[in-house]
């Protein structure tokens, strides 16, 4: 099942709250491993901070 239509379905469950495990799932599945990496990464040179932001550029250049 497409992982958008499995989210979708687990809303329309009874407890809605399942869906978010079901949702989680799909969302991991559809990053491999790097871009995990590459998020880690940009994480630990600061990219979300506010000066991050307004050098995002510059930054997401140098990883």
């Amino acid at each position: 099942m497409q992982p958008a239509k499995a989210a979708v379905d687990a809303v329309a469950q009874p407890n809605p709250s399942a869906a978010y495990a079901v949702e989680n799932e799909g969302l991991f599945a559809a990053f491999g491993d790097e871009v995990i990496e590459l998020a880690h990464k940009l994480l630990a040179a600061g990219i979300q901070t506010r000066e991050g932001e307004r050098d995002h550029e510059r930054i997401a250049n140098g990883i």
